[in-house]
């Protein structure tokens, strides 16, 4: 096992966050052991090409590259339809810098941090974070708002702003969910000095309990069972109770 808690070039993503907040064995399987598996969920990986077919699109269109789809592309009319969506949604203003597939990485006491924006648009006295989501279910606010990713993204971003050079009001700053599936329905969640104060405060709280966890010692499932039917670990740690 790489105890990852030590390394210095190891940073905290919202990604591995989420999965201990999740499941510590699940952690220590994906990011201390270094063990992937694929999920069995029928169809995943297709919708996950498609996603990332439409990522690619949306970096294509801000870096003033080429958008067409070739013909033999995995869901073309739908990834056409889901572009129109994204350039009327989105019209590239000559007066704005977008920072697209952009990452951000920090370290405050002992929490390092990384950020990987699907979008950063910098307006005048605004900065605005978009991530794009493809999911077929629709978003909803109230989620979205609570969502670790939202918590990092934009804590990260408000401590380094000097990296965007911009210096702007919190209250300034937003993060908008945009599905091109739902394209009526952007999540636009605000932010103040509060939520950065929380933010912190709930971001240094599971770093805490990474690095205070005994991964070595025994490990009870029964407390993250709602999430074995979505792990794609749970094959190898049925029965388990060590790591």
């Amino acid at each position: 096992m790489l105890d990852i808690r030590n390394l210095e070039d190891f940073h905290y993503s919202q990604n591995s966050l989420n999965t201990f907040k999740q499941c510590p064995l699940k952690f220590k399987l994906k990011y201390m052991d270094n063990i992937n598996f694929k999920k069995d969920e029928e169809g995943y990986y297709e919708n996950i090409e498609t996603g990332l077919n439409f990522h690619l699109l949306c970096n294509r269109y801000f870096l003033g590259i080429d958008t067409s789809i070739g013909e033999h592309t995995k869901d073309k009319e739908k990834l056409e339809i889901w572009v129109k969506s994204l350039k009327s949604n989105i019209p590239i203003n000559k007066d704005y810098t977008y920072l697209s597939e952009y990452t951000i990485r920090m370290a405050k006491d002992h929490m390092r941090l990384q950020a990987n924006y699907d979008l950063i648009i910098l307006k005048e006295d605004t900065i605005e974070i978009w991530d794009f989501k493809t999911e077929s279910r629709k978003p909803i606010y109230r989620d979205l708002e609570k969502r670790i990713q939202t918590v990092v993204y934009m804590y990260v971003l408000m401590e380094n702003l000097n990296l965007v050079g911009k210096h702007i009001q919190i209250s300034n700053l937003k993060m908008i969910y945009y599905n091109p599936q739902y394209e009526d329905h952007l999540i636009e969640i605000n932010y103040d000095e509060f939520k950065h104060e929380e933010n912190y405060k709930n971001i240094k709280y599971i770093i805490d309990r990474i690095n205070e966890y005994d991964f070595q010692g025994e490990f009870n499932k029964s407390l993250y069972g709602k999430y074995c039917n979505y792990c794609e670990f749970e094959r190898i740690c049925e029965d388990k109770s060590e790591f």
